[in-house]
């Protein structure tokens, strides 16, 4: 799993590769806080991810819960069949502002 933070304009986008499991979804939120140096709107692109397991949908939720209660607004943008799908399945497509 690798993930780049870039910030421009007030929005930052950390995009993500790999995997997202059990082994490494700390390293996966860690990498996201760590990065994100704007105020403004985090978008995670998910285009290169082929796999997230419960673990890694709960350090979404947690990414997610850190940047809101800073009045910032998270979304998945790009994901891959594999992430839609367990978003859908999960019900939180509309929780990452997934049209």
């Amino acid at each position: 799993m690798q993930v780049a933070v870039t910030s421009d304009s007030g929005r930052s986008t950390a995009v993500v590769s790999g995997e997202i499991d059990a082994d490494n979804c700390g390293e996966f939120g860690e990498a996201v806080r760590r990065g994100v140096t704007a105020d403004g709107p985090l978008d995670i692109d998910m285009a290169s991810v082929g796999f997230v397991d419960s673990s890694g949908v709960s350090e979404l939720l947690a990414i997610r819960a850190t940047f809101e209660e800073r009045g910032q607004v998270v979304r998945i943008v790009n994901p891959s069949r594999p992430v839609r799908r367990v978003l859908e399945v999960t019900g939180l497509l509309d929780a990452f502002h997934i049209g």
